[in-house]
Parts: structure tokens; C-alpha cells; sequence
């Protein structure tokens, strides 16, 4: 019986609802939202250079906002637009799945073990360029812009990050890749967009996670849940 219902849901998981994006799509949508990081990169340098500003946490929150615009210009261009279709299409609808809000805090919790046993296992190895980087205490900035820079990274990035990774990119992998190995490639391009070589394991598995949690509820939701706390954690820590 169990083998039956898991047979079922493999099957429900690509035939059910379909998006009408293609890989294609989703290909050139990636590339130019990591093109538009590297230039916001560059932008932000320069303003530094050019301003004299010495404290990154007063521009990163509007870096961070960009590129979340960015996220869901991409989706919304090339796969609401494009093809007629509504913002329900990348997850923006009701958990079709029981549990779906309880599932978030597994996952969560998952996530935050695999991390904190990722970095034991690196920094007992000496492997100090894979070590998760340090939470630095002026990360947030201070007054208006911690509140600014708290609000972007435990709110609008992660729902801008799960409507594209989640919603556009990985619903799109599942009918040619099947269930499995759309996860993968969706979680390493999540991990690579975090660029920093100590957080690519942690940010993959926790991207197959946050896969596991959108393709069981076929929702946005319940990951989004589970992303906004892991973000929260980190800036409660700070």
C-alpha cells in the first residue's frame, strides 16, 4: 500500500497542473538574474568607492531588494507573462497537502543539524575555505537600517528566492527531470547563487529540503515558512 501511494505521488508530482515554461525559460532567466547579481556587485563596489561609505550594511539592504526584484521580474517575464499564465502557477496558492505547516519546522530543523554538523566536520578537518563564514555582529548595520536589513533577509528575500527557485525554476525541472533530479539541479543553482564556497553544502541541502517541502504541498508556502525562520534565526543571532 505504501509503495502504491508513493508510486501515486511521483506520478501526481509531474502530470498535476503542469507549468507552461519551459527549461529553456528557466535557463535564460537564470542566466540574467546572475548576470544582474554580478552587476549589482560591481554597483555596489562602486558606490563604496565613490561615496566614501565605509559600512556595507547601509547599501546591502537595497541590494538585496534589487536582486529580489530581479527574482520576480524573471519569473513573472518569462513564465507569467510569456504564457498567459497566473502567479498561482508559481506556488502563490494553498498547501495541497496535509500537514503542510508542520512539515516547514522538520525541514527547518533538518536544515539547522546538517549545518551545524557541516561545520564541525570542516573546521575538525581544517578545511577552513569550506567553513561556513562567521555571523559578524555589525552585519545588520545599527537603528533604521538593522530594522531595514532584518526585515529584507528574514522576509523579502526569502519570498522572492522561493517563488523563483521553488516556484519558477524547479517547477518547471520536474516533468523532463522527474522528481529527484529536478531537486538537485534546482537546490546546486540555489546553493551557487549564494556564491560563497563555505555555505554551497548547507545551502544545497537545504534547498533539497525546501524541493522536498514545495513538491510535497506543491505550494510555496510551507518552504517559505521554513526559509523565513532559518533567516530569522541568523538575524536573532546578530
Amino acid at each position: 500500500m505504501e509503495e502504491a501511494d508513493g508510486k501515486e505521488l511521483v506520478a501526481d508530482l509531474n502530470l498535476r497542473e503542469p507549468v507552461p515554461w519551459k527549461i529553456t525559460d528557466v535557463a535564460i532567466a537564470t542566466v540574467l538574474v546572475f548576470l544582474g547579481f554580478f552587476i549589482l556587485l560591481i554597483l555596489f563596489w562602486l558606490a563604496f568607492e565613490v561615496t566614501g561609505i565605509e559600512d556595507e550594511a547601509v547599501l546591502t539592504p537595497w541590494v538585496a531588494a534589487v536582486l529580489g526584484l530581479l527574482m520576480l521580474s524573471a519569473a513573472w517575464t518569462f513564465g507569467v507573462k510569456r504564457y498567459n499564465a497566473t502567479w498561482q502557477a508559481l506556488g502563490l496558492r494553498r498547501p495541497q497537502a496535509t500537514r503542510s505547516f508542520t512539515m516547514p519546522w522538520l525541514a527547518l530543523l533538518g536544515s539547522l543539524l546538517f549545518t551545524g554538523l557541516y561545520a564541525a566536520m570542516v573546521s575538525a578537518l581544517g578545511l577552513e575555505a569550506l567553513e561556513p563564514p562567521p555571523i559578524e555582529e555589525d552585519m545588520l548595520g545599527r537603528g533604521g537600517i538593522r530594522a531595514l536589513n532584518s526585515v529584507i533577509i528574514a522576509g523579502w528575500a526569502p519570498f522572492a528566492e522561493e517563488v523563483f527557485f521553488r516556484g519558477f525554476i524547479l517547477a518547471a525541472l520536474v516533468s523532463p527531470l522527474g522528481v529527484v533530479r529536478a531537486a538537485v539541479v534546482g537546490s546546486a543553482v540555489f546553493a551557487a547563487a549564494h556564491v560563497d564556497p563555505g555555505t554551497l553544502v548547507p545551502i544545497f541541502v537545504t534547498g533539497l529540503l525546501l524541493s522536498w517541502l514545495y513538491l510535497r504541498s506543491r505550494s510555496i508556502w510551507p518552504p517559505l515558512i521554513a526559509h523565513m525562520a532559518q533567516n530569522l534565526i541568523a538575524v536573532s543571532v546578530v
